[in-house]
């Protein structure tokens, strides 16, 4: 287990089944931020980046109904791959398969519609 130094302070650890879970509330909700890694053993905070996702109605199914999950990432492709970890499906209803955004789909990042899964990410968004 181990902490950052954001502001509020974000738990985070690693499981031996390859997930990593974090928590922005002092351990008293937890988050998985991605799944079916190798064997986790240790976990330092300085390459995580978690950032917000604003889930819409219809994507909800897959999200257990939460308007907002958070995952970590620096670009769109990492992000969404890492939702499919945690909630399988939902990449596939967002991204063809060769992986383009589909067409009936806007994904905003940093208040930007993102034209590709290229797209960077800041902290917190």
């Amino acid at each position: 287990m181990t902490a950052d130094t954001h502001e509020p302070v974000g738990l985070y650890f690693g499981t031996t089944s390859g997930e990593i879970w974090a928590s922005r509330t002092a351990g008293a909700s937890w988050t998985c931020l991605v799944r079916n890694l190798p064997e986790i053993y240790s976990v330092e905070t300085a390459g995580i980046v978690t950032v917000t996702v604003h889930i819409p109605s219809p994507l909800r199914s897959y999200t257990k109904q939460q308007a907002e999950v958070n995952v970590a990432g620096s670009s769109l492709e990492e992000v969404l791959s890492a939702l499919d970890s945690c909630y399988p499906g939902f990449r596939f209803r967002v991204i063809t398969e060769q992986d383009t955004i589909r067409k009936h789909i806007r994904i905003f990042v940093n208040e930007e519609q993102a034209l590709d899964l290229s797209a960077a990410l800041r902290k917190g968004r």
